[in-house]
């Protein structure tokens, strides 16, 4: 690190505004990963970081809060944000939903291991019950043909305590073993 006036090297710990609290990882495949009571009043806002793909094609990966102990949040998601994608031919454009019942990207995932999706979300003050929850999100992979990356923003409209994170596959089918959630809290 360098010293106050930023012109000489000092040698010592070095901290991190953020702090990893869980990971998350299938053992076996599974039809959704479920990380409960993760949001605490030690921090007020969070970071997700997913990564999975899923044994069944034409599937997208969709997340919802929780709140308690695996209560899911199922309605009342607005989310909206831009896509650009390449696979041979370029484009992008607008993408996102109203009153729905979870968040997703309106994209499919791939069926190898070896290209999993990875979605980056930021979660503000999820316990405060006053207004609703609110999140941006980064959102990148490939369905096997499109390399795609998606930026959005969104909120739920539920003024209960959010204390957790759903994910699972639209429809039928498992994330992959080794799909992995990770949660960090960002220090204020």
């Amino acid at each position: 690190k360098m010293n106050t006036a930023a012109n000489a090297p000092e040698w010592g710990t070095i901290s991190s505004d953020y702090v990893h609290i869980s990971t998350t990882t299938l053992g076996s495949a599974a039809g959704a990963i479920s990380v409960q009571q993760v949001f605490t009043s030690d921090y007020k806002n969070y970071r997700v970081i997913a990564r999975a793909s899923c044994d069944t094609g034409s599937r997208q990966m969709q997340w919802k809060f929780m709140s308690g102990t695996n209560t899911q949040i199922s309605a009342g998601y607005y989310f909206g944000g831009y896509q650009t994608y390449q696979g041979g031919s370029g484009g992008g454009g607008a993408y996102g939903s109203a009153n729905y019942g979870n968040v997703r990207p309106h994209e499919n995932m791939h069926t190898s291991t070896d290209s999993p999706v990875h979605w980056d979300i930021n979660i503000y003050d999820p316990l405060n019950t006053s207004y609703n929850t609110h999140f941006t999100s980064l959102y990148g992979g490939s369905d096997g043909s499109y390399a795609r990356l998606i930026y959005s923003n969104g909120y739920v409209v539920n003024t209960t305590a959010v204390t957790g994170i759903y994910f699972e596959p639209t429809g039928s089918g498992n994330f992959h073993a080794n799909a992995t959630v990770d949660v960090y809290g960002l220090k204020v």
